[in-house]
């Protein structure tokens, strides 16, 4: 993430809180409540360092008592509120997917079943699982299975390809791995149990259906999610109970009252935006509608249709457009109570289903792994326990119109980044507003506060995107480029294919002396190691970059992307070949903030500071709202 200009000349000093978690703050201003000086002061780099030196775990000092105790607080996790609805409801549908159906009390039990098999297997506390498995009977109960047994869990999308499987397994640390035979990764030291084993359902019938007894602390780690960084290697977010709950319960609340359906999840289980439909319906008693893996997207609108209306339906911005075209405004709203928009602006069509569907019914929300995947809320609704704060580099609030940077605050803020203290320390802050001690994630993202409370979002310190439901960092993808023995230089960039839909272009220089070199070789290569959506849509060998006098890529000057077909994930709609890289609408200039942080020049493409998707707006004078009639989002 960029700094403001001002920050060389800024001092600086490390403070932490009653829990042992450590920051940074302003020598110039006071630590707020609940936060003291630890002792060292000066540049940022050097208060960093001594973080990095100091702390060594992240999880705050209360639980790592209660974990020398074997005890844990109190507080009901995703996998009690479960287990409560399968007393109440033991018959109903819970998970319902192609060729199966399980209901609450089977799922219950079959999830008792998977913890006390993986206790036998040494999962307990601090444990963290991968879990690599289709949308298939078994993805719940497996989830769960690890829960109650103490450990945390790694989600890992089948569809990825086994060199990224493997580097995500080896990064976070995880000790075991549940999969499935067709999925079968090599090359992973820890534990590998195979969930379709003949041996392993035998293990599995012999173990008791009852509970096993106790269950996890709030603080304690619930999913490890992956999430981009600008140095090209993916960066791990611990996610606790605490945070997981308080997203599914605010799920619960703004979601699944609009009808009794719950849900479809045809997305990647391992995507920031797919939390809330695995897990809200269940805590409401409502079923989870698992998509075929298979499933093609070509046929998305026609699957959900037959499936029936559901409570709640969460679309990335393209899966709604695709809808659109399929089924149009009418048929699009007719499948849901309530349609919430994630993971990049609402297009036209979210504008035009917003008057459609009435007050309340089409939703925006801003989540990611950092702030526990973000709240829902209804409109006009504020609350205490999230808020959204603009702010500026000396964490004041900016005033209405003016330019800051976007802090969430509240029970939602992750853990942190583990093995990155440093980073931590950077990203999750002292926060002046809230109870004693307490954190804000810091966001990278642009943001004005309007006069009538409405949070508009107007890009981002770095270049992070939403691709296909994603959250993408193009320094990944250009990372990989380089890896290739002809690449000498590369430039990865967003463009929009369709409305709603952003893709990677990409640009290469070949190395001097390269023979050969074509875009098709360089898919295949990226193809290899990348996730579909971070493979480029379109690849563009240049005889050189674009340089502006200072030596800096001129990212405006690219010539437009030419289309080059590449193998695409069943789970996203194809993109038409795009002649012209679309410009973002123009944006008013507004006043900055004497300290406002500002984007990078280098990050914004061809589309200006705001990147393709544009800006886009968070109402509610402190949470994410909801859009309403004809001029929403």
């Amino acid at each position: 993430m960029s700094e403001p200009q001002t920050a060389a000349r800024t001092k600086w000093r490390v403070v932490l809180n009653g829990e042992g978690q450590y920051s940074i703050w302003r020598a110039d201003r006071e630590p707020p409540a609940g936060w003291r000086a630890e002792g060292t002061s000066g540049s940022r780099e050097r208060c960093l360092a001594r973080v990095r030196t100091v702390w060594a775990d992240l999880r705050p000092a209360g639980l790592r008592r209660r974990t020398a105790e074997g005890v844990s607080a109190p507080g009901a996790g995703v996998a009690g509120v479960v287990a409560r609805q399968a007393r109440r409801v033991p018959g109903a549908v819970a998970v319902q997917g192609d060729g199966f159906a399980l209901s609450f009390g089977g799922l219950d039990e079959l999830s008792n079943r998977w913890a006390r098999y993986l206790r036998s297997l040494g999962v307990g506390r601090g444990v963290l699982v991968g879990v690599l498995l289709g949308r298939g009977a078994q993805l719940h109960a497996v989830t769960l299975g690890v829960w109650k047994a103490g450990g945390g869990c790694l989600p890992l999308d089948p569809e990825f390809p086994a060199d990224r499987l493997r580097a995500s397994l080896a990064a976070t640390g995880a000790r075991v791995l549940v999969t499935e035979v067709a999925y079968g990764l090599d090359g992973f030291a820890g534990r590998v149990r195979y969930a379709d084993d003949p041996e392993v359902s035998a293990a599995l019938a012999r173990q008791s259906a009852e509970p096993l007894g106790g269950a996890p602390d709030p603080e304690d780690v619930a999913y490890v999610t992956q999430v981009p960084a600008a140095a090209g290697h993916p960066l791990a977010v611990a996610v606790t109970h605490r945070g997981l709950a308080h997203h599914v319960r605010s799920a619960v609340r703004a979601l699944t009252g609009a009808g009794d359906g719950g849900t479809a999840v045809f997305a990647s289980v391992a995507s920031e935006l797919t939390v809330a439909g695995l897990w809200a319906p269940l805590c409401a008693g409502q079923r989870v509608l698992l998509a075929p893996q298979a499933l093609d997207l070509a046929e998305l609108g026609e699957w959900l249709t037959a499936a029936g209306t559901f409570a709640f339906l969460v679309l990335a911005p393209g899966h709604l457009e695709l809808l659109v075209r399929q089924l149009g405004d009418g048929g699009s709203a007719a499948l849901a109570g309530t349609i919430v928009v994630a993971g990049g602006a609402p297009g036209a069509a979210a504008a035009r289903l917003a008057g459609l569907l009435g007050p309340g019914r089409l939703r925006t929300a801003y989540g990611t792994a950092e702030t526990s995947y973000g709240v829902f809320r209804a409109f006009g609704r504020s609350g205490a326990d999230s808020c959204l704060r603009v702010l500026d580099d000396a964490c004041l609030p900016v005033p209405d119109g003016v330019v800051g940077e976007l802090y969430v605050a509240g029970p939602g803020v992750a853990r942190g980044y583990p093995g990155q203290a440093a980073l931590t320390a950077q990203r999750f802050v002292p926060d002046p507003c809230g109870p004693a001690g307490a954190r804000m994630h810091r966001t990278g993202e642009l943001a004005r506060r309007t006069a009538t409370g409405e949070v508009q979002l107007l890009g981002r310190t770095d270049r992070q995107l939403w691709v296909r439901g994603h959250r993408t960092d193009p320094a990944e993808t250009e990372e990989v480029l380089y890896d290739h023995p002809s690449v000498g230089e590369a430039v990865v960039i967003g463009v929009q294919a369709t409305p709603g839909d952003v893709r990677l272009a990409a640009y290469v220089v070949p190395r001097p002396g390269a023979q050969g070199l074509d875009a098709a070789a360089l898919a295949a290569h990226c193809g290899r190691r990348l996730p579909a959506h971070l493979v480029p849509a379109d690849l563009t060998l240049l005889d050189e970059l674009p340089r502006d006098a200072d030596g800096r890529v001129e990212r405006a000057a690219l010539p437009g992307p030419h289309a080059l077909q590449v193998p695409q994930a069943p789970h996203a709609p194809q993109a038409p070949h795009i002649p012209q890289v679309p410009q973002a609408p123009h944006i008013p200039q507004v006043p900055q903030a004497p300290h406002a942080p500002q984007a990078p020049q280098a990050s914004h493409g061809p589309h200006g500071p705001h990147g393709p998707q544009g800006p886009h707006a968070l109402h509610g004078p402190h949470a994410p709202q909801v859009p309403h009639g004809p001029h929403a989002p």
